[in-house]
């Protein structure tokens, strides 16, 4: 969020089977977040290179 003046961040647990462990070839962290009325869980998480 290059340039975002108000960003909140929070910690969020991922779940094993949210994580893809195949090559990412986007290079970039990708994460997908549902927003419900529990809070925050994510559906997917894709590692970036980590380079």
């Amino acid at each position: 969020m290059a340039g975002a003046t108000n960003v909140e961040t929070e910690w969020v647990y991922v779940p094993d089977d949210a994580v893809i462990d195949e090559p990412n070839r986007a290079k970039a962290t990708l994460v997908w977040p549902l927003n419900g009325p529990m809070g925050v869980s994510i559906r997917c998480f894709i590692p970036g290179t980590m380079m």
